[in-house]
């Protein structure tokens, strides 16, 4: 069975980029001082102080010492993402929910997954942040796209939360995968962070 908190990965943008980045993103947490002071009762509590744990960088502990990632600080950490992709001549675009793709401009270069370089410590805030941001309440975010996924009608009423976790285990699902309702219900089952419900 799969892992309810696993379900990013499962949607993470395949994208490709150069590898090898060194102290493209800021400064060292060596600089730092300050101390964690998030409400260990808050939804996101978990995600948020590991990150701030593992994040070499001092902006990004700066960021996360409150518990909390705020619209000003997710476009800091984005332009430090940017900056990091522009170093290693990538192209990068957002969609409507915040997901990532990366076009890789240097042919003649290796290539690693996202994850490795441009996506890790303090780099990952923005993908934090939309994880945040589509689901407010930590809710468990299956039964939040089973719930969608009925309500658009790609799932009769008589579907259980078992049910949805066969097809992601067998990477099979009942609808076209590509279906914009599913993309909908999958990356934004609540309509929080884009304005597909409104």
């Amino acid at each position: 069975m799969l892992k309810r908190k696993t379900f990013f990965a499962f949607l993470t943008v395949t994208v490709f980029f150069v590898a090898g980045c060194s102290s493209i993103s800021g400064h060292s947490a060596t600089e730092y001082s300050g101390k964690f002071s998030g409400n260990p009762s808050s939804p996101h509590y978990a995600e948020i102080k590991d990150l701030y744990d593992k994040s070499p960088e001092s902006w990004a502990k700066k960021i996360l010492e409150d518990g909390k990632i705020t619209d000003e600080e997710f476009f800091e950490s984005r332009k430090y993402q940017d900056d990091c992709y522009m170093q290693y001549n990538a192209k990068v675009s957002y969609d409507e929910y915040g997901y990532i793709t990366v076009e890789n401009l240097s042919k003649d270069k290796p290539t690693k997954s996202l994850g490795s370089v441009c996506n890790t410590g303090g780099l990952f805030i923005p993908t934090l942040y939309f994880i945040i941001k589509s689901n407010p309440d930590d809710s468990d975010i299956y039964e939040l796209q089973r719930k969608c996924a009925i309500e658009v009608g790609l799932a009769p009423k008589e579907m259980v939360l078992d049910d949805l976790m066969k097809m992601y285990e067998n990477h099979a699902f009942s609808w076209d995968a590509n279906n914009i309702r599913w993309e909908r219900c999958a990356k934004d089952p609540l309509g929080t962070v884009s304005s597909w419900k409104k």
